[in-house]
């Protein structure tokens, strides 16, 4: 009798006996198009702060009650 393990699904019907942080976050995560401005706000010179604030301003979800 062979003992359990563990099994990480990589892919579909595909499953390792390793963890991977980067398959899991492709799993789960929601694919959209990419939008016209993403370029202009997530750059590599960016202030991550600021970069989040542009992007919930664009969203149209700052808190600022108005």
């Amino acid at each position: 009798m062979e003992d359990d393990k563990y099994l990480w699904k990589h892919d579909i019907d595909d499953y390792k006996d390793y963890f991977s942080s980067a398959r899991t976050w492709e799993q789960i995560r929601c694919k959209k198009e990419a939008v016209n401005w993403s370029n202009g706000v997530w750059f590599k010179q960016g202030i991550p702060r600021c970069t989040f604030i542009v992007w919930l301003a664009i969203q149209n979800r700052l808190s600022t009650g108005d």
